[in-house]
């Protein structure tokens, strides 16, 4: 966590540096200048609280006598290190190193309009994430699904005209059809013209069975297995 403390004079105490500046500036010209008052900036950081801070101010940074203190915390805004999209999708707290895979599932490796990627930004709480912005492209609801087995609880962001107007956590869904071939040769669904199905039977890490011959396939099978 990253605390701010701002130190200045109190008012009616006379500020050294500030009167010494005044009379530079008028010097050299800036004959406007009525006042100025100087600063002391402390950028701290650690896992502290407020209350933390307050004592180092107390007992080190500030003299209660002439001087007065401000306590600022300081937001780390991590999205912004990706510029805004006007049009599109966010998709945001991706487990840090699958952007990636998300890339795949969308068959991004073809698409003619600017895809933004974040790897390894800071999180509270997942201590690192991908951030992956599609600009002029909305997510169908089969790629979210195909997108929730490999990164399940990222956010979708679509954003319009600049503004978010639908955000929605992804969650695996309980049955899964169409989207993943089975990986048994033999499985009826691989020469008869019968749509996929299988039933999630663990979420973390994720493990599906065939509805049809019971197959069991695991992340990289799914992910291999994925009908695109």
């Amino acid at each position: 966590m990253k605390w701010e403390v701002r130190v200045m004079y109190k008012k009616g105490v006379d500020d050294p540096e500030g009167l010494t500046t005044l009379k530079g500036l008028r010097i050299l010209g800036f004959k406007n200048v009525k006042n100025v008052r100087t600063a002391k900036v402390y950028n701290i950081e650690g896992d502290i609280s407020r209350e933390d801070v307050e004592e180092m101010c107390k007992k080190l940074l500030v003299n209660p006598i002439s001087q007065d203190y401000e306590i600022r915390k300081v937001e780390e805004k991590t999205d912004m290190k990706v510029r805004k999209i006007r049009n599109g999708t966010v998709i945001d707290h991706i487990p840090a190193g699958k952007s990636l895979s998300v890339l795949k599932i969308l068959n991004l490796d073809k698409y003619s309009d600017t895809v933004l990627i974040a790897m390894n930004v800071p999180s509270r709480k997942m201590g690192k994430k991908d951030i992956l912005k599609i600009e002029n492209r909305e997510l169908r609801e089969d790629e979210v699904n195909k997108i929730s087995l490999i990164a399940p609880n990222v956010t979708i962001n679509i954003i319009r005209e600049y503004k978010v107007v639908e955000k929605r956590k992804v969650e695996i869904p309980d049955i899964i059809e169409g989207i993943i071939k089975c990986s048994n040769y033999n499985c009826i669904t691989n020469y008869e013209n019968i749509r996929t199905k299988f039933i999630v039977e663990k979420k973390n890490p994720i493990r599906v069975r065939c509805y049809y011959c019971e197959r069991v396939m695991y992340e990289n099978e799914i992910l291999n297995n994925l009908i695109y």
